[in-house]
């Protein structure tokens, strides 16, 4: 069928309500699709659109078609693409970003759930006299810092410590790996277990949401002690590395019998994670030549709690060297018997 003939179905069509804001493409499809019979193919409909509006792959790029006849109605124009795209309503912005792993410290000490107060003192010690010794000079809390056990959806006993005391705990931890490590930075990337305050406040008590005293840096005075709080869903990148509790993926993928490799099947790149209480490591290499390893730390918690007292669990750490450029270097430790290995 001629140009001639369905020229005017095309000038009809970009006339009718605001069809004349779509692209040529977008045109063309909603032709194809509303009169097959007619644009048998989308070239055909895309080249009618063209045609008709005079246009030459940029469809503002004139106001004349090709036979000098005015089409500036069939064009839509800069500043009205641009008033048409201000009248969408702003959407909600649930405020998830990425961090960076500050520049200060060259050598981070990874300490992952430590579950305090249900903690393993003697392991913890043998991590931080590690790490001192190899010259960390930033610390890293990767999630499950604090227990929060009151604060479970799981049954509880009520016999168990209260949030204040964890609390109060929690501090003369820090305290005491500051005065050890003496770190330029510290980071506390927030698990599941801390995320269990926020939540509980969304059931119990929402009116409290808010309130500058109900904040993490409120309730463990993180400002003074120089630790930065990062959210329980916000990863943390270091170059081509990145650092996750490991409940940020949903699903339960990485409790295979080795979780690094379900957080290399889910991330696809190279990742530290804890979460699940087990060393492990897995590597690849991509069809390019691309080595990405994913790695899963041990944890430093009681090993043997009332609510899975058996469990294939055991205790480690990590320190991540950042050196320069490109580069880093993890090492992901095991203690077996007070020793790391």
């Amino acid at each position: 069928m001629t140009i001639a003939i369905l020229k005017p179905i095309v000038v009809d069509f970009l006339r009718e309500g605001n069809n004349r804001l779509l692209t040529t493409g977008e045109a063309a499809r909603v032709l194809h699709k509303r009169h097959p019979e007619l644009f048998t193919t989308f070239e055909m409909a895309r080249k009618n659109v063209r045609v008709v509006r005079g246009a030459s792959g940029n469809i503002n790029s004139g106001t004349r078609n090709r036979n000098g006849k005015p089409v500036a109605d069939l064009i839509r124009t800069k500043e009205e693409v641009a008033k048409w795209k201000n009248q969408f309503p702003k959407p909600l912005d649930e405020g998830f970003q990425w961090h960076n792993l500050p520049t200060t410290a060259k050598r981070w000490l990874i300490l992952a759930d430590i579950h305090i107060p249900y903690y393993a003192k003697d392991d913890l010690i043998v991590a931080l006299e590690h790490g001192r010794e190899k010259g960390c000079d930033g610390v890293l809390y990767l999630g499950d810092t604090c227990d929060c056990y009151q604060m479970s959806d799981f049954c509880r006993d009520p016999r168990m410590r209260s949030f204040a005391g964890e609390a109060e705990t929690t501090k003369e931890v820090f305290d005491l790996v500051n005065d050890f490590i003496k770190p330029k930075a510290v980071i506390w990337k927030l698990g599941n277990h801390e995320e269990r305050y926020e939540k509980y406040l969304y059931r119990k008590a929402p009116e409290l949401l808010g309130l500058p005293g109900n904040t993490f840096e409120a309730i463990f005075g993180t400002k003074d002690r120089g630790i930065e709080i990062i959210p329980a869903t916000h990863p943390i990148r270091h170059k081509s590395l990145t650092l996750l509790h490991g409940h940020e993926y949903k699903g339960g993928f990485i409790a295979p019998v080795n979780p690094a490799r379900g957080m290399f099947l889910r991330a696809n790149e190279s990742v530290v994670s804890a979460h699940q209480h087990k060393t492990s490591e897995h590597t690849e290499q991509t069809v390019l030549g691309k080595i990405i390893t994913c790695w899963s730390v041990g944890a430093l918690c009681n090993l043997h709690p009332k609510y899975s007292p058996l469990n294939k669990w055991n205790s480690g750490f990590a320190y991540l060297e950042t050196n320069e450029g490109k580069y880093w270097k993890l090492h992901n430790k095991r203690i077996i018997g007070g020793n790391v290995v």
